[in-house]
């Protein structure tokens, strides 16, 4: 550590007996300052040592708590969310192949009661000849037929990538860098990084965005059984006059009339087709199952000229066919009264109901019906499109308002024309309200109505 030499004086003491110079600071000593300046230097390498050992506990729990690495925690996120879009795109193949075979055997369900609808008349009023059993026969082979050769369905593998690929990214010198990396310095350039596509993000739902609001409904009916329940639902037809993105959203609308607040829940998918041109055809283009609280929404990033269809659709759940016990429940309420000389008028009960339908078949809000809305209203309430001549008979008994539509008032007055008619029942005017989803309790429990967005 040090060597003797004469003539010179200890740093501490200024004594000259007995110098030693230290090597490593090159200063003197005498024999019992050397001691001292030993004992300082073998605490410094104590302190070192102590150095030494937390950085190798240091090291040896980043090697036990690898997983729990920042990184780790980024492949980790990317992993469970490209599982995730893996899942969403097989729920969607799931469902758009479920929503084909529903509505294929759907059509052939409907056509078969209709039929048999068709045969049990026939039993009933013994009215039928050969050629009507020829007919149900025939038709019957027609439907069998088509069930036994249902349509084609196939799988079909796109060869584009849906996931975004994660890589490990480093600079091409960081070996070596790392190899001759100074520890008295820190280089942030040297950091390791995983990159991921930030399209993988979750979309949100920005409320400042409407640009078109409508209304709609979901209607449940069945026939011979609530275990045959169909679903209709209200379609959208709109063109795009160039290429842009586009929001749908589809929100369930609660009224006083809901006795069952649960319809808020209703699951939704809302499905986008193409309109062929100058064709009936419809190509189906997009299935969204996203949900934002009680919302379902789809988002396109662009959207292509074009004629296009939306149609909201669901398969039950919340939206349920009431029980037997329950539809063949006395009605609780009238809708008309008997009043002096026998005459009838409208009940405040029907009245408030009738106001209501008027205001959702009202589909864009304008408080009026055009021709297509009050179309709509008449075939739920008697399965028959408005004609021509019933549109002339409207403008006769009670005049048409502007651009030939509707209002609330002169649809009170029609429905008002119906209820004084002797010749009508008080159970026909509760059958055109159970077509619209009322019981006999003036409650909704078999339609729900919504909104839809679009911008």
């Amino acid at each position: 550590m040090a060597t003797t030499t004469q003539g010179i004086v200890c740093i501490k003491c200024k004594k000259t007996k007995r110098i030693v110079t230290c090597k490593g600071c090159s200063k003197d000593f005498c024999a019992d300052h050397l001691n001292e300046h030993h004992n300082e230097l073998s605490e410094q390498l104590g302190k070192t040592e102590d150095q030494f050992n937390e950085f190798k506990i240091q090291i040896e729990g980043q090697k036990a708590e690898l997983q729990q690495h920042e990184l780790m925690k980024q492949i980790d996120q990317w992993e469970h969310e490209s599982i995730e879009k893996i899942r969403q795109v097989a729920n969607e193949v799931r469902l758009e192949l479920s929503s084909c075979v529903i509505t294929f055997i759907t059509d052939q369900d409907f056509k078969f009661k209709k039929l048999r609808e068709q045969l049990i008349q026939c039993r009933k009023d013994e009215d039928f000849i050969d050629t009507d059993i020829q007919f149900l026969n025939e038709e019957l082979e027609k439907l069998k037929c088509i069930l036994n050769n249902s349509p084609t369905f196939k799988i079909e593998y796109d060869s584009t990538s849906f996931i975004n690929k994660i890589r490990f990214n480093k600079e091409d010198d960081f070996e070596r860098r790392l190899s001759r990396l100074d520890s008295s310095k820190s280089n942030d350039n040297n950091a390791v990084h995983i990159i991921i596509d930030p399209s993988s993000k979750k979309l949100s739902i920005d409320p400042k965005t409407r640009s078109l609001q409508m209304k709609g409904a979901f209607f449940c009916e069945y026939f011979d059984s609530p275990v045959d329940a169909l679903y209709f639902s209200i379609g959208y037809s709109f063109d795009i006059k160039k290429d842009a993105p586009i929001w749908i959203t589809v929100e369930p609308m609660i009224s006083r009339y809901h006795a069952d607040l649960s319809f808020k829940n209703m699951d939704i998918r809302i499905l986008l087709f193409e309109k062929r041109p100058h064709s009936t055809e419809r190509r189906l283009l997009h299935m969204s199952s996203e949900r934002s609280g009680y919302k379902s929404y789809l988002h396109l990033n662009a959207l292509a000229k074009g004629s296009y269809e939306v149609i909201p659709v669901t398969f039950g759940g919340v939206l349920r066919a009431r029980s037997k016990e329950v539809n063949e429940r006395a009605p609780i309420k009238r809708l008309r009264e008997n009043r002096k000389g026998n005459n009838f008028v409208m009940s405040k009960d029907y009245r408030d109901a009738l106001e209501y339908v008027f205001d959702l078949f009202d589909f864009d809000d304008n408080k009026q019906l055009d021709r297509n809305e009050y179309n709509l209203w008449t075939i739920r309430t008697t399965e028959e499109e408005i004609t021509d001549e019933d549109w002339s008979s409207i403008r006769q008994h009670v005049g048409l308002d502007v651009d030939e539509n509707v209002s609330k008032e002169k649809f009170l007055k029609l429905n008002d024309l119906e209820v004084q008619d002797p010749y009508t029942s008080e159970q026909e005017l509760w059958n055109g309200l159970k077509s619209l989803g009322f019981n006999y309790a003036l409650e909704l429990d078999m339609v729900c109505f919504k909104y839809l967005f679009t911008c």
